[in-house]
């Protein structure tokens, strides 16, 4: 989809994001095999101008 990490949309739905730690309808686990994380859609753009 995007940058070098492989994003890995494995659940998508309502849950809490592992960088604000809100609950949001928008979150997916991304990252490569190492590290996964599940991120809403603003960290996950945040993450990615990084």
């Amino acid at each position: 989809m995007t940058n070098a990490d492989d994003v890995l949309d494995l659940s998508s739905g309502w849950g809490a994001c592992e960088e604000c730690g809100e609950d949001k309808p928008d979150v997916l686990r991304v990252g490569t095999l190492t590290d996964r994380r599940t991120l809403c859609k603003e960290c996950r753009q945040k993450d990615r101008r990084q």
